[in-house]
């Protein structure tokens, strides 16, 4: 999502804030699901990384309006990965799905920076910015090697590849 001028501050924290949840919460649900431990464990580590991204913005929020309470929106703006792979859905189609909402959610961090006065603030959301466009490359390379294992149990169906 870009950032939309017309939005104030305010909602556009509090979406980023409850978009870090749903993905913190997603990522740890996706992990239940998966057999494969070394995707497992990278999939933990990604949902830490988004509640350490709650947090940040959370001390922003704090900051930009010590007057008030952050609510959370019914609604986020900002895109998040899918829920874990159900019936018939590829893994490598849910962790496409992944890396385009870390891809998105690097635009709005990058997009709200001239949104602050303050160095530090903006070089926190650059720092965010960042930290997705790191897990876009994560999440590419376990896509990577999906695909390549949906594609050979595509043709040797004898040959079971768990998730």
């Amino acid at each position: 999502m870009r950032v939309d001028p017309s939005m104030s501050l305010r909602d556009l924290l509090s979406m980023a804030v409850k978009a870090e949840i749903e993905s913190h919460d997603i990522y740890m649900r996706l992990a239940e699901g998966i057999q494969n431990f070394i995707l497992k464990e990278k999939l933990k580590f990604l949902a830490l990384e988004e509640k350490k991204h709650q947090e940040l913005l959370e001390k922003i929020f704090a900051e930009q309006f010590p007057q008030l309470k952050l609510r959370l929106p019914s609604e986020t703006l900002v895109p998040v990965p899918l829920l874990a792979p159900e019936e018939g859905i590829p893994l490598s189609t849910v962790l496409r799905k992944a890396m385009e909402a870390e891809e998105e959610a690097r635009l709005f961090y990058a997009d709200l920076i001239p949104s602050f006065r303050e160095e530090r603030i903006k070089e926190t959301l650059k720092y965010l910015s960042d930290v997705e466009h790191g897990h876009y490359y994560q999440l590419k390379g376990e896509y990577e090697m999906a695909e390549k294992f949906e594609t050979y149990a595509q043709y040797h169906p004898m040959m079971h590849i768990g998730a």
